[in-house]
C-alpha cells in the first residue's frame, strides 16, 4: 500500500515525522502559492494534481509509555474495545516494551485493507487480547487547474462587490466532513476542475457532489450519484468553504444518498479583488 500519514496520533514531545505527510503538505502549500500567484496575475495556465493516497488511522492517542490517552470514536481501536488508560503491551505479537514509537508506526503502515490487527493490552490487573480487521482510508485524488487570465463565469460579479464559495481546502475529517466538488451554481453547470467561484451578494443555489471516503460507508446505491443543492446567502467580502457532511447514522441510506448533505464548514473574510 502507499505509505502515508498514519496510524497513531502521538502526544507532544514524541517525534512523529512522516515523509509522506510532508509530501502531502508540500503539495498543498504549492497549490496555495499557485492560487495566490494567479490572483495577483503572476501565473500563467497551470495544472496541479495529486494521486489518491491510502492511509491507516488506528485511532488511539498514546503517550511515550504506550498508554492510551484518547480514542477516536468509530475507529478500529475504539471498535475493537480499546479503552482510555489501557497500556499497549504488543501489536500483532510484537512487544512494545523497549521499542520506539517510530517502529510501531512503521509496523502499522504495513497493514492493508482486510488485514487483522491483534493488540495485547493491560487493563488494571487484567491482560486482554483485542482484535479487529484493518479499515484503510483513502484520500481522494485532486486536480487543480488555474486559468488566471480567463474571464469569470457567468455567475461571477464585477470587481468590487462579491463573495466566494470554495471547495479548495480539505475539510476536517474528524468532524465527518469530506471533500466535494461544485456541479452547478444557480442551475448552470460549472467546470469540475474549478474550486473557487466569485458570486454577487445575495441568495444562490450551490449543487455539490460528494467525495466521501469513510470505512463506515460500505456501499453506495447503484447508478449515477446525485448532486445535492444548498441555499446560501452570500455576503460581500466573504468566502464560504463547502464540504460533504457524512451522516454515520444514515450510512445505509444509499438509495437516495441520504448518508450525506452539503454544508458550509467555514466562513472567513476575504476582500473582493
Amino acid at each position: 500500500m502507499n505509505k502515508s500519514l498514519v496510524a497513531l496520533a502521538l502526544l507532544a514531545l514524541v517525534p512523529t515525522v512522516q515523509a509522506a505527510d510532508d509530501n502531502e503538505q508540500l503539495a498543498r502549500e504549492k497549490a496555495r502559492a499557485a492560487v495566490m500567484a494567479a490572483e495577483d496575475g503572476n501565473l500563467k495556465h497551470r495544472i496541479l494534481e495529486e494521486p489518491s493516497r491510502r492511509y491507516y488511522d488506528w485511532g488511539a492517542v498514546l503517550n511515550k509509555d504506550f498508554q492510551v490517552m484518547a480514542l477516536t470514536p468509530g475507529s478500529d481501536a475504539a471498535l475493537m474495545g480499546v479503552k482510555k488508560q489501557d497500556k499497549i503491551l504488543s501489536i500483532n505479537g510484537k512487544l512494545t516494551e523497549r521499542r520506539d514509537l517510530k517502529e510501531v508506526l512503521a509496523q502499522l503502515n504495513d497493514l492493508d485493507e482486510g488485514d487483522f490487527i491483534n493488540v495485547l493490552v493491560s487493563r488494571g490487573d487484567d491482560k486482554l487480547t483485542l482484535s479487529s480487521k484493518v479499515h484503510v482510508q483513502v484520500m481522494p485524488a485532486w486536480r487543480l487547474e488555474i486559468q488566471p487570465n480567463s474571464s469569470e463565469p457567468k455567475e461571477a460579479t464585477a470587481q468590487g462587490s462579491c463573495g466566494r464559495v470554495s471547495v479548495f481546502f480539505t475539510p476536517p475529517q474528524a468532524r465527518d466532513l469530506y471533500p466535494a466538488y461544485v456541479n452547478k451554481i444557480d442551475g448552470e453547470g460549472v467546470l469540475r476542475t474549478r474550486d473557487t467561484f466569485k458570486l454577487t451578494p445575495g441568495e444562490h443555489s450551490i449543487e455539490l457532489h460528494e467525495l466521501i471516503q469513510d470505512f463506515r460507508l460500505t456501499r453506495r446505491g447503484g447508478g449515477l450519484q446525485m448532486a445535492k443543492p444548498i441555499k446560501l446567502q452570500v455576503e460581500a467580502n466573504t468566502v464560504y468553504y463547502m464540504a460533504a457532511k457524512f451522516i454515520p447514522e444514515k450510512r445505509f441510506d444509499t438509495f437516495k444518498d441520504g448518508f450525506w448533505e452539503p454544508v458550509v464548514w467555514k466562513v472567513a473574510p476575504k476582500t473582493c479583488d
